[in-house]
């Protein structure tokens, strides 16, 4: 430490010093790699070993925002794209982009500029699907109108709630499918009170149903799942009872507490993930239960719901709270996977099901990637037996 009489004696630094000083470390700080900002990253198994890519830096990409993200494949030429919010700083808020890779390289698009449409709601759901080089990608927009972004020949913005005349939505998760026999598009959301609302677009226009509303069943919280098996639909969530509940629609929509029904733990403020195996009739469905946060699966294959808790089976963590949870079977081995930021650090885990034994894997370690941001969105799909995982990293 410096005495009073030493500082007496130290010489004044000169001005022009300072002011060089002062240029460099500001040049410095808007040039160094800007640590702890969230990124989109890729996590792939190529069939041996799982690598980590920062996709973001790959196309010196937008900051990203903590919400949801999309992803899926077109075919038939296997080209990639993946969806998120990304900050705008002239404008403070946040559009809607695309990753996409052609093959060879990454590029990002910015679809809230390109299309003129309205921004994303902070930390808002994304999802969508594509059929053939066709893609369609929903959310809800700081009018809170759900949007849908569609490209067939170009990129359109089309406020489905204006066309429909229907519900404002909750800025939280949304789910898409298309029903594979008619390629009719599904959209689900969160409307006024919480209400499960379906947008359905029949080939000529879109409608609005109130599916709470209509079967008497719960009002939505957080996470919804949905999907098809023929002309059958699927919808899961959790409600505002911290239930998981199910609408089915075989010739009309009905309604199912799974947690009453099949004496289940109440769950948390995490998604939902379902899917069917491909093929088959057989459901998975994954949750956390509240008090562990382990991660659970409801499988149906014979028309009963079985509950396993697949976290005091392997060993491994539990989830975080409010984040995706990522969920799909890889074909044709028919293999589970699925994938969460794990409790209490964030690293990216996954549980796989090999058709004898569960195992938990923890990808951050064996990639050497990075950890999930708090509240993050992640998505994924396979190709044959190759993984693709997208989340917001840390």
């Amino acid at each position: 430490m410096v005495s009073l009489e030493g500082l007496k004696t130290l010489r004044p630094v000169p001005r022009i010093t300072v002011l060089i000083f002062l240029t460099a470390l500001v040049a410095a700080l808007f040039t160094m790699p800007a640590f702890g900002q969230p990124a989109v990253h890729e996590l792939y198994y190529n069939n041996s070993a799982w690598v980590d890519t920062n996709l973001s830096a790959l196309v010196s990409g937008p900051s990203v925002n903590l919400g949801g993200v999309a992803a899926f494949n077109t075919t038939p030429n296997n080209q990639l794209h993946v969806y998120y919010l990304g900050y705008d700083e002239a404008e403070r808020v946040d559009h809607v982009h695309q990753l996409y890779f052609d093959g060879s390289s990454w590029s990002d698009d910015d679809l809230t500029a390109l299309t003129g449409g309205v921004p994303g709601s902070t930390e808002g759901g994304l999802s969508g699907f594509s059929i053939g080089n066709a893609q369609y990608v929903y959310f809800v927009g700081t009018d809170f109108d759900v949007h849908e972004l569609s490209y067939v020949d170009n990129w359109v913005d089309s406020d489905l709630t204006v066309l429909t005349k229907g519900s404002f939505g909750y800025p939280y998760e949304i789910a898409s499918f298309q029903t594979p026999s008619n390629h009719q598009r599904n959209v689900f959301y969160l409307g006024p009170s919480k209400h499960v609302h379906q947008l359905l677009f029949n080939g000529t226009k879109w409608t609005d149903q109130d599916l709470t509303k209509l079967t008497g069943g719960e009002n939505g919280y957080g996470g919804i799942s949905a999907f098809a098996i023929g002309k059958k639909q699927y919808v899961f969530f959790e409600s505002s009872k911290k239930h998981v509940e199910e609408f089915l629609f075989t010739s009309s929509w009905a309604a199912e507490d799974l947690t009453v029904a099949n004496s289940l733990p109440a769950v948390t403020g995490t998604s939902v993930a379902a899917f069917a195996i491909a093929g088959t009739s057989k459901i998975r469905v994954y949750y956390n239960a509240s008090k562990s946060l382990a991660v659970h699966q409801l499988a149906n294959d014979t028309g009963a719901w079985i509950d396993e808790n697949l976290t005091a089976l392997t060993g491994g963590p539990g989830g975080l709270l409010t984040t995706q949870t990522v969920g799909f079977a890889t074909t044709p081995n028919k293999h589970l996977h699925v994938f969460f930021p794990g409790s209490p650090a964030g690293d990216v885990n996954q549980l796989y099901y090999d058709g004898t034994t569960w195992v938990d894997e923890d990808l951050t370690v064996l990639s050497g990637g990075d950890q999930a941001a708090g509240s993050s969105g992640m998505a994924g799909f396979a190709i044959g037996n190759l993984q693709r995982l997208y989340y917001v990293g840390q």
